[in-house]
């Protein structure tokens, strides 16, 4: 399970003396083999609460644990090796793809071993390759 637990990122900024904060008291718990979508406009935080999750970047409050486990007591290799076996995200993977067959959907998933699998998919479920 993947659980953030009041986590906070903030950043310094020129002329604001307590920094930027891009995430406030950010608490949710993704259950293993679930997905999730993060959605918002331009500026409210997902790529930073993406690289939080992802390991790639550290909250400045709070903390994220992975099986229980705080990533903030990690190595970066043990990171890397967790980034590379658990973690996975698809980013802007959805598509149109009318030169293919009319109107389809291209979709990408990141699989447990590393390997990031395509295929298409037909409005009717077709599997096209």
């Amino acid at each position: 399970m993947l659980e953030l637990v009041h986590v906070g990122k903030t950043y310094p900024s020129v002329g604001n003396e307590g920094g930027a904060h891009v995430l406030k008291d950010v608490t949710l718990k993704v259950e293993k083999g679930r997905s999730m979508v993060i959605v918002g406009p331009s500026g409210s935080g997902k790529s930073t609460l993406l690289n939080i999750i992802g390991a790639l970047d550290h909250p400045t409050k709070g903390q994220v644990l992975l099986d229980g486990r705080d990533l903030a007591g990690l190595s970066e290799t043990e990171l890397a090796r967790i980034r590379n076996r658990q973690i996975g995200f698809i980013s802007n993977c959805t598509i149109s793809c009318r030169n293919a067959r009319s109107s389809r959907m291209f979709w990408c998933r990141r699989w447990p071993t590393g390997s990031v699998r395509r295929w298409m998919t037909c409005a009717k479920g077709q599997s096209i390759f």
